[in-house]
């Protein structure tokens, strides 16, 4: 079965609808969009900053879509990595999807106005503990 095309809430209902064992089904419940950029070490890794700071003025919003458990961010300074992570319940996760999981536009476009940010990309994925 091909799985290209489908979103990370697709694969998960896949997952689900052909797993027999109740336990496994219960693991596959966080779905992830992340967002990652790749920063620049120069100017004192001004874009780094101000990647953290069009974060910090979206991160409310964030929190508040509904069913958000969490929002993780992480920093590579060797591979120059800046990543969002949102993670929510799969049930919630399609309505986030409908919605082109705002704020991320505004989000995306504060990202793309920083000298410095080389790539910008989103992703779709789920997690399961093993």
């Amino acid at each position: 079965m091909a799985l290209q095309g489908t979103s990370a809430y697709q694969v998960l209902v896949l997952v689900q609808a052909f797993t027999c064992e109740e336990k496994v089904t219960t693991l596959l419940t966080k779905s992830f969009h992340s967002r990652f950029i790749k920063w620049s070490v120069s100017d004192d890794k001004k874009s780094l900053q101000e990647a953290q700071k069009a974060l910090e003025s979206v991160l409310a919003d964030v929190k508040k879509v509904e069913g958000v458990k969490d929002v993780q961010r992480v920093v590579c300074g060797g591979c120059l990595d800046f990543k969002v992570m949102t993670s929510l319940p799969a049930d919630k996760f399609g309505a986030w999807e409908e919605a082109k999981f705002a704020p991320e536009e505004d989000f995306l476009g504060k990202l793309k106005e920083i000298d410095g940010i080389s790539t910008i990309e989103t992703q779709t994925f789920t997690l399961m503990p093993m």
